[in-house]
């Protein structure tokens, strides 16, 4: 790193995905070397992208109404105009948002008497009722990584989605020692170490696996059965058999920790319910819990917009009404995606990043689109951009991490962007003017 220095210390939190990591350090350049070299330490491959993003952010470009460049307050007016000539608005994205944003994305909803969901993936599911009235039992990451001496990952790509999970909560031995770790699936991941044991079995069985899982833990735990060997003894199905070595290690474990990801094969969340039932079932015996990670992530704001929608709206997404008296809520119907695709909504506010479904879902989209940060975005109807400052580096504020923890953010890297909350509380401002309110 010759030319670069850490002379300040710089840390900063990484949102680039949920895990944001807060260890990564900022090496700007030195006098006498491009102003423009930079690194950033600690930081995976994606964080380095992501945040080298963020650090050349221009702020020539401020916004943007039907291809016409212009300032945030014009296209904040302009944004009011159009919203409030709209029928019904869906406000979605926050993918990278912090909570502060994501706040006024929800009172921008209510404004509007809108829709509201931030594109998550249980709530393109029509079980997600079902999962919330049982519940999960969860922890945080380092709960994960210093206790549990069993660690079942049930996930898909964990690197591209979260990079240094293994990394940073998998890999350290426990307080009292090592860990054993079982990967469900086909394949080890690239960040297998020696010593994980591979149950293999197909992604698109999970379903019929958590069940037959939790059937012969009832059926140890009441005498009924004893699997012992690895070697299938006769009657015994080779599901049970491929599991035994891992129902084995759980009954010997003094901690269990199941590590998931939504499976795109899991269109009902079926398989979703029945892992939460299993783990469930295994907290009743002993400390047994869940760490559902977000799929298809792309930032840091899923758990907040989940966290704000739940507390605010009664539902983590799938909102049709935004209303904190009581609003319908609707999974698999109200959810982003379909509301954009059936044409149900005339004008989608989009905040920040949307998640990839519902970029799909944009792409052709002819109704009105206001996104407030993100990329500058083009569509099939009316598009108005406003810049913000870049989450991870400008922005003062919180986020929560993907197990709801919260961090708090720093400017390093001024910006004479407006933040994303103060946009969005301008055009909402602007629509009760117009309104008369």
């Amino acid at each position: 790193m010759s030319g670069l220095e850490t002379s300040s210390g710089e840390r900063v939190a990484c949102t680039g995905c949920p895990l944001v990591c807060v260890d990564v350090v900022v090496c700007a350049a030195t006098e006498g070397v491009d102003s423009t070299s930079v690194s950033f330490g600690q930081a995976c491959s994606r964080g380095v992208a992501w945040l080298s993003e963020a650090w050349s952010a221009s702020d020539r470009e401020m916004a943007v109404v039907e291809g016409r460049a212009c300032g945030a307050d014009e296209a904040a007016e302009a944004a009011a105009g159009r919203l409030a000539a709209c029928r019904r608005v869906l406000v979605t994205g926050c993918n990278d948002a912090t909570l502060e944003t994501v706040l006024a994305a929800a009172d921008l909803a209510e404004g509007v008497k809108g829709a509201v969901d931030f594109g998550a993936a249980d709530t393109r599911h029509s079980i997600g009722p079902i999962q919330s009235r049982y519940g999960r039992v969860t922890a945080d990451f380092e709960e994960l990584r210093d206790r549990a001496d069993c660690v079942v990952l049930w996930c898909g790509d964990l690197e591209q989605s979260h990079p240094r999970f293994v990394e940073r909560f998998v890999a350290p031995p426990t307080l009292a020692g090592p860990r054993r770790v079982f990967v469900i699936g086909d394949a080890l991941p690239p960040s297998a170490t020696p010593g994980w044991t591979l149950v293999d079995v197909p992604r698109t069985q999970l379903a019929e696996v958590a069940a037959t899982w939790r059937r012969m833990l009832r059926e140890r735990l009441s005498g009924k059965a004893a699997f012992a060997s690895v070697s299938a003894p006769r009657g015994v199905t080779l599901l049970e058999a491929t599991l035994t070595p891992l129902i084995d290690a759980c009954e010997a474990a003094q901690c269990i920790g199941v590590v998931t990801e939504p499976s795109p094969d899991d269109r009902t969340g079926v398989a979703a319910a029945a892992v939460s039932q299993l783990v469930n079932g295994l907290a009743h015996h002993k400390p047994a819990f869940e760490i559902p990670l977000a799929a298809q992530a792309q930032g840091a704001g899923g758990a907040a917009a989940a966290a704000v929608c739940t507390w605010r709206f009664g539902a983590s997404g799938a909102v049709a009404v935004a209303d904190r008296n009581g609003g319908p809520t609707a999974d698999a119907e109200a959810d982003a995606c379909r509301l954009i695709s059936r044409g149900e909504v005339d004008g989608v506010v989009v905040v920040g990043e949307p998640t990839p479904p519902v970029a799909a879902a944009l792409e052709g989209y002819e109704g009105c689109v206001v996104a407030v940060g993100g990329a500058m975005r083009s569509s099939g109807g009316a598009v108005i951009w406003i810049a913000t400052k870049p989450t991870s580096l400008a922005t003062q504020g919180t986020v929560l991490r993907g197990d709801g923890t919260l961090v708090e953010l720093r400017e390093v890297r001024p910006s004479a962007r407006p933040a994303a909350q103060t946009v969005l509380t301008s055009i909402l401002h602007r629509l009760a003017v117009k309104e008369g309110r």
